[in-house]
């Protein structure tokens, strides 16, 4: 979904954009439905890929829907057909929820790094800390803890 984004902002190609709106909003609501009542995506996937015990509240996952979400409130904005002019403002409040929900219950306050997911894991793993950097979903406050968290990886 994300890529969507990427392709029309780099292409211009909004007649592409008209083109795949219906299933893109179809995308983001399958998605936005497995939001659960902490506020985090539940990956119901697991083993997508080399990690052992990948799904449930998985932070790299919450990092990338944020994203996702604030990628389709632009998309939102630029689409043609769109008869609900509040969706970018639903989608950016999405985001806003999801980005609290992730620094409330993922957030490692005693190695200052995000964990794996919002249970009492050890790991800290490198895409979802760098992704909180690049998305904008860290607090400037922990930016600079994070930086060097990743820098000690």
């Amino acid at each position: 979904m994300i890529g969507t984004y990427n392709y029309v902002l780099y292409s211009g190609d909004l007649d592409f954009l008209d083109i795949v709106w219906e299933r893109y909003l179809k995308a983001m609501d399958y998605v936005y439905g497995k939001v659960d009542d902490s506020g985090l995506l539940n990956v119901t996937g697991i083993r997508d890929w080399a990690r052992w015990q990948q799904g449930w509240n998985n932070t790299e996952a919450n990092m990338i829907l944020y994203h996702t979400l604030i990628t389709g409130a632009t998309l939102a904005n630029w689409q043609s057909n769109t008869t609900n002019s509040s969706l970018s403002t639903t989608y950016l409040s999405r985001a806003s929820s999801l980005r609290d929900a992730i620094n409330t219950y993922t957030w490692d306050a005693s190695v200052q790094l995000y964990r794996d997911n919002a249970t009492l894991t050890s790991l800290h793993p490198q895409d979802a800390n760098s992704l909180s950097l690049y998305f904008g979903v860290a607090p400037t406050n922990q930016t600079t803890a994070i930086s060097t968290g990743l820098a000690r990886k």
